[in-house]
């Protein structure tokens, strides 16, 4: 009995072994990209996401990507390789509907991107960028800001903070154009940063963007930005009014 029993024993724990490394091996999910798509196309309201491209949505993954808006919906992190991508104007999403946007992104795994989509309605335009964002060691009390302009038909910018010279943050940004970014303190002796959006060449004001709470001591929640990365973007048309006036996104990485 016991020459029996123990080698039966063992070919049990080795197939359960086997059984065990089988199912793992099938559980394992693919390694994924991660991707931040923001609307800034003026004149769209929303924007509906289709990862199949011109197949018929599947709603309950799609998303909808409002204008002037960058949240946790804005972020995709269940996609890498070719991957193609079509948005839809909505409600314009039946499968007779033209998509506003439609392309192949190649995502490998590992990698993130930020997708700015601009232009207007009648032109749509597209801001691709493979990201590095910045680290900042836990002793750096410090967040990372960059600028883009994202706003169709604008004059080049400069960037600077409130009672500094224009220029001071960049002295041009032209359309399509996005800055490296730059580190600023971050803490309880630090007042809150406005940043100021002009003209470059006639340093007109077009619009300003002030932070919140850089200062927090974060002790009932974490400071919202020390240790991130953010892009403060000119979004909107000149001349534009309402939804279509010139203002400032700030979009987090």
């Amino acid at each position: 009995m016991r020459h029996i029993f123990f080698p039966n024993c063992l070919r049990c724990i080795a197939l359960f072994l086997l059984v065990m490394i089988s199912c793992k091996k099938e559980n394992s999910l693919p390694g994924t990209a991660a991707i931040t798509i923001v609307n800034t196309v003026v004149g769209c309201e929303k924007l509906v996401t289709n990862f199949k491209g011109t197949e018929p949505i599947d709603y309950y993954l799609a998303r909808i990507l409002d204008y002037n808006s960058c949240n946790y919906r804005n972020l995709f992190t269940s996609y890498s390789g070719k991957q193609r991508l079509a948005l839809y104007n909505y409600p314009d999403t039946t499968d007779k509907s033209k998509p506003l946007f439609d392309m192949t992104l190649n995502l490998p795994v590992g990698s993130i991107y930020s997708l700015f989509l601009t232009g207007t309605v009648s032109t749509p335009d597209m801001l691709l960028l493979k990201e590095t964002l910045p680290y900042y060691g836990q002793l750096d009390s410090l967040m990372g800001i960059r600028f883009v302009n994202l706003s169709p038909g604008s004059a080049a910018l400069s960037v600077n903070l409130v009672g500094k010279s224009n220029g001071s943050e960049t002295a041009t940004i032209s359309f399509k154009s996005i800055t490296d970014f730059k580190k600023y303190a971050v803490g309880v002796n630090i007042n809150d940063y406005t940043f100021e959006f002009r003209d470059a060449v006639s340093g007109t004001l077009i619009a300003d963007y002030t932070t919140s709470y850089v200062n927090d001591p974060g002790i009932e929640y974490p400071n919202p930005w020390l240790f991130r990365n953010f892009t403060l973007a000119l979004i909107g048309k000149p001349g534009g009014t309402g939804a279509d006036a010139q203002k400032v996104l700030l979009i987090t990485h």
